[in-house]
Parts: C-alpha cells; structure tokens; sequence
C-alpha cells in the first residue's frame, strides 16, 4: 500500500500545485520597473518555500500571524506597480515550481525577525504589579 496524505493534506497540497500567484506572476513581468518586480519576487519566493508548506502540513497555525502581514505586503506591492488588486489566477495552468532553500531561508528570517520582534516588546512591557 502506498503511504498517501491524508486527504486534506492532499486537496491542500493539489490547490497549491495549480495555484498560480499574482505575485509570482508581476515578478516575472517584463514591462514593470525593477523594485516593484523586485519586491514581488520575494513575496513569492516567501509563498512558495518549502518550509512554510511543512508548516502547513504539521498543522501549525501560520495563516494567523503571517496572514494579515502578507496580505498588507501583496496589496502594497501591486499598490507600487500601479495594478489593480492582485489575485491570484486559477485559470492559469502553470505549475509553479517552489522556491527552494533560499525561499526558506527567506521563512526563517522573517520568522526571527518577528519572534525578536515580539520578546523585545514583551522585554520593554512596562511592569504591571
């Protein structure tokens, strides 16, 4: 017997193969200056790492705290390019291949970022007692 995902892992892992990023997209969009191009390539390459997808499958709650702070990345992305709001593309059918070591490089530094982030505001939180 093949060992298979279960099956949400599965449709998760099926919708992400046929999903195509608009951020991936404008990156490789030709006719955009080279920040906007830029800045689009990373947000991507962040999308796609291979560590944000394991993650996902250990059923660590990512969406909740990485969600909003893409979703303001996405949005003022295409805001700088001067596109309309950028959705991704069903239709399209491309697999879009995941960005590798680096992209989870990138992961891992946004997360570090944000964890020394958060315990330097918790050091600072003035004593409540």
């Amino acid at each position: 017997m093949k060992d298979e995902p279960p099956a949400g892992v599965a449709r998760l892992l099926k919708r992400r193969a046929r999903r195509v990023p608009a951020t991936w997209v404008m990156g490789h969009d030709a006719s955009l200056a080279l920040v906007p191009r830029l800045v689009a390539r990373l947000i991507s390459a962040y999308e796609r790492a291979p560590a944000r997808h394991v993650l996902d499958v250990l059923d660590l709650d990512i969406w909740a705290i990485d969600g909003p702070l893409l979703w303001l990345a996405r949005r003022l992305t295409f805001a700088i390019a001067g596109r309309p709001r950028g959705d991704d593309d069903p239709t399209l059918d491309i697999c879009v291949p995941g960005s590798g070591w680096r992209g989870s490089l990138l992961v891992l530094a946004i997360w570090a970022a944000l964890i020394a982030g958060a315990l330097w505001l918790l050091q600072r939180w003035p004593d409540q007692r």
